[in-house]
C-alpha cells in the first residue's frame, strides 16, 4: 500500500540531493545548512497537498492500485 511517510522521506532525500548539488539554488540558498530538516517553502505548501492525494487514492482503490509497467517481464526471471 501507498505510504505518505515513504513518499515523504524519498522526497526529502531528493530535496537533499538537489541540495548538494545545487547549493546556490534560490529555493534552499538561504536555508540554515546545519538543519537537515530545513525545507524549501514550495514544499510546505505542497505537503499538505501531497497528503490529501495519498489519502483521497487510498480511499479510492483500497491499496490495490499499481504502479509501473507490469506487461513488461525480465528475459530471465528465475535468476
Amino acid at each position: 500500500m501507498l505510504k505518505l511517510d515513504t513518499l515523504e522521506k524519498y522526497i526529502g532525500k531528493v530535496i537533499k540531493y538537489f541540495r548538494e548539488v545545487y547549493p546556490d539554488h534560490p529555493d534552499w540558498k538561504d536555508l540554515d545548512d546545519n538543519d537537515q530538516k530545513a525545507v524549501p517553502e514550495w514544499w510546505t505548501m505542497l505537503r499538505p497537498k501531497l497528503k490529501r492525494a495519498v489519502e483521497r487514492y487510498q480511499t479510492t482503490y483500497e491499496g490495490d492500485g499499481q504502479f509501473g509497467l507490469h506487461e513488461i517481464r525480465p528475459l530471465y526471471s528465475d535468476l
